[in-house]
């Protein structure tokens, strides 16, 4: 720290010498130089950037007084280089890092090869390199930045202070390689060097927090592509480490609170421990509280905030918590002008986010909305950008929840074509090679399901396979693409596909942790294909046990509630006898006999507030058709039942475009057509005339009011889309008065997300 005072009386007796007539070229040269010197030194102080602009005029009207034929000090030259650097990392002007970059050469031409100031002018180029990288996105600018860096690092002998500086930006260079080349050798290279800088660092040295910072985020891509645990761990650590290092009022402590937050947010994914999601949530709302409103680095924590919501709904369901992440992914872009390198980012994962509430909700719009989002992302990042690939990969995403909606083929021809482009952009050895991949499985998939064409479900299996292939080991979403390429050969059904499709699904869940998030969800598919081969081709012992621990992960107020109910019920069909540990875990009486079980089962099911309306509605009539083939006495209460679930998926669903569609749905037309009358029937053979009147006004009234919902009730959303959302929110609270559950709209995978950190 220099003396501000003297740093301020040296630069006003600069200006005042300057401005003297008889000062010559010499004298003039000298005091231009001191003067930048002291604008250098009181930058450093109080980082205010006229003293970048002061220092830069300096040297420049420096060099220019030194006139023709005379050397350039490389020196002052590799000084003017890393002021214009360190101008641009400040303002982002393209015309400074370029200036500097021919410094850097300049002042290298200039330097003997034993000069001890040539590893650090290496090492300013490749920072400049490194810069223009992410900019322009040529791979090449980091091929030759590692060449400068190693370079560097041969000439340093000893411990000299700015070894362990050299070693840093080595790591950052072969880190940034790695993200798009996908070589484990770099990472783990980026893990030696960090380690290596770190023993000559002490705990006092300001260079520190930033290299613990980097190799936390090594750690963590180590993980992301070998799926070892330990890795995240130790980043934990090593970003409390960086968090300790920083005071209350440094400037990188925000950024420090938003790195932990996302270590521990990986985490959550792989143990499934609440408390890691809690706190992520803490440490990011601190970090808010320490950044001005107008500073673009609250942009970073704000969608960090808004991820760690949406995973926190995945969980518990808290829709709030997703309607708070749009509004903070909203604000963001609002600190991000089209420039800004951030700005695709936060656009991908707000247009994510509001395609997490359609999955909920049904609003068509946040799907329109979200590919808005998507293709203006996607406009941000041209040619050879290396985050297009992600952006092409989201916005097929998003087409194909329109066509799941709306059922036109051209948005999933369009998606697979994307997706292939974001293929075809891929490096063999890239990290997220894999996820294109089994995205683009899951979309030919799809349009097997649509057009029948089994040359897309057989393109679909082989890329599931290359996947995997890449997924080794303890790669964290191998049990996912297990569970895919299973279920796509047990569709495809060859001699051969039976038996590899359950070994598939069973290795999933043999991967699946005992309290992560995945893993009911895994069991439930394990059970749903065991059911659709009436459970004969999985042993008796292992049904039972995997149907007891599913049923423990998905109690009677879990959405999935009625789903696991139907499945325990085909399971204890198909093992001739009621069985005691799973009735226990299912919360029945375990002396029931089968079809008592079941029956409770079903009743269970229908009386479940946290399922959806759609599932308890269809639980309900299966109650009453096994209570008939069961030969059990009806109930009037079980057709009451019956109908309030009717009214409610068709007359209070979130959107009017649902609430049709809902109209057409299969189980809703059964029970207009079959189930109302039997009960009308079943009332009238009761005696209990008044009531069978009420079941026949109230279906016939739920069926002309809905029909009223085909003339032009969609065109509200195209003309007043506000007055639309008001009344479909009005509509929610409605159904959500009635019950805590979810729409039956199919779950997808959480899309792609950028990483913001």
């Amino acid at each position: 720290m220099h003396d501000t005072f003297l740093l301020d009386q040296c630069i006003e007796a600069c200006q005042i010498a300057l401005c003297l007539p008889e000062w010559g070229p010499n004298d003039r040269y000298a005091t231009l130089r001191l003067c930048g010197r002291a604008h250098g030194a009181r930058y450093e102080n109080g980082n205010d950037i006229k003293d970048l602009d002061g220092g830069i005029e300096s040297y420049r009207g420096a060099l220019e007084e030194l006139g023709e034929g005379v050397g350039r000090p490389p020196g002052i030259v590799t000084t003017l280089g890393s002021l214009l650097l360190q101008r641009h990392e400040r303002r982002g002007n393209d015309s400074d890092l370029d200036d500097a970059m021919d410094l850097f050469r300049e002042a290298l031409s200039l330097f003997d090869v034993n000069e001890p100031r040539r590893p650090p002018c290496l090492t300013y180029l490749a920072i400049t390199l490194l810069a223009r990288h992410e900019k322009l996105g040529n791979i090449s600018d980091v091929e030759e930045a590692i060449i400068h860096l190693r370079g560097a690092l041969s000439l340093l002998t000893g411990n000299r202070p700015d070894h362990s500086f050299t070693l840093s930006h080595l790591a950052r260079a072969l880190a940034t390689r790695y993200g798009r080349l996908g070589n484990i050798s770099d990472i783990e290279e980026v893990v030696i060097h960090l380690r290596e800088a770190l023993s000559l660092l002490s705990a006092t040295d300001e260079l520190r927090p930033h290299c613990v910072t980097r190799l936390a985020n090594a750690l963590l891509a180590r993980y992301g592509k070998l799926g070892n645990i330990s890795d995240v761990e130790e980043a934990i650590v090593c970003h409390r480490e960086t968090l300790s290092l920083l005071s209350d009022t440094h400037p990188n402590r925000p950024l420090s609170l938003n790195n932990l937050a996302e270590s521990l947010r990986i985490r959550y994914g792989k143990l499934g421990d609440m408390s890691d999601l809690e706190e992520a949530t803490v440490h990011l709302r601190d970090a808010l509280s320490l950044i001005p409103v107008t500073d673009k680095l609250r942009a970073t924590c704000l969608a960090s905030l808004a991820n760690s919501l949406c995973t926190r709904y995945e969980t518990l369901g808290e829709l709030s918590g997703v309607d708070e992440g749009i509004i903070h992914l909203q604000t963001a872009l609002t600190l991000l002008d089209v420039t800004d390198e951030l700005r695709p980012s936060c656009l991908n994962n707000l247009a994510i986010t509001l395609r997490t509430r359609y999955r909920k909700l049904g609003y068509i719009s946040d799907v329109e909305e979200a590919i808005v989002y998507h293709r203006e992302a996607l406009l941000l990042r041209p040619g050879s950008h290396p985050n297009r690939s992600s952006s092409l990969c989201n916005l097929a995403s998003a087409l194909y929840n329109r066509f799941e909606r709306l059922g036109s083929i051209s948005d999933l021809h369009e998606g697979l074509s994307l997706l292939k482009e974001a293929l075809s952009m891929c490096h063999p050895d890239d990290p997220e090679r894999s996820v294109y991949i089994h995205t683009l499985a899951n979309q030919l998939w799809i349009r097997y399901e649509t057009t029948d064409n089994v040359g897309d479900l057989n393109e679909a299996i082989r890329l599931f396979e290359d996947a995997l292939a890449q997924r080794s080991g303890n790669h964290p979403l191998r049990p996912g693409t297990l569970q895919s390429l299973g279920k796509a050969l047990l569709l495809r059904g060859q001699e051969s596909d039976i038996e590899i499709g359950t070994a598939y699904i069973e290795e999933s869940l043999s991967l699946s942790s005992t309290h992560s998030p995945d893993r009911q969800v895994a069991l439930l598919t394990f059970l749903r294909e065991s059911s659709r081969h009436n459970h004969q081709l999985t042993d008796r012992t292992v049904l039972h046990n995997r149907c007891i621990e599913a049923a423990k992960l998905t109690p009677p107020d879990h959405p999935d509630y009625c789903y696991m109910a139907s499945i325990s019920a085909s399971v204890l069909l198909a093992c001739d006898g009621a069985i005691p540990e799973l009735l226990n875990a299912l919360g029945l009486d375990p002396s029931l006999n089968t079809k008592d079980a079941i029956l409770a089962l079903a009743e269970k099911g229908s009386r479940s507030r946290a399922s959806s309306a759609r599932d308890r509605l269809s639980t309900a009539c299966t109650w009453i058709k096994l209570s008939t083939s069961f030969e059990r006495p009806h109930t009037l209460e079980m057709y009451s039942l019956m109908l309030e679930h009717l009214d409610l998926t068709v007359a209070l669903g979130p959107s009017l475009d649902l609430r049709r569609q809902r109209l057409t749905d299969d189980v809703a037309i059964q029970t207009v057509r079959e189930m109302v009358p039997d009960g009308v029937v079943f009332a009238i053979e009761q005696g209990a005339i008044e009531t069978a009147i009420e079941f026949f006004e109230q279906g016939r009234s739920i069926l002309l009011t809905q029909l009223s919902l085909y003339r032009g009730s969609s065109g509200l959303e195209m003309v007043a889309p506000d007055l639309a959302r008001r009344f479909n929110g009005l509509s929610r609270e409605l159904e959500c008065a009635t019950f805590t559950g979810d729409i039956a709209l199919q779950d997808t995978k959480r899309p792609f997300e950028d990483p913001i950190s």
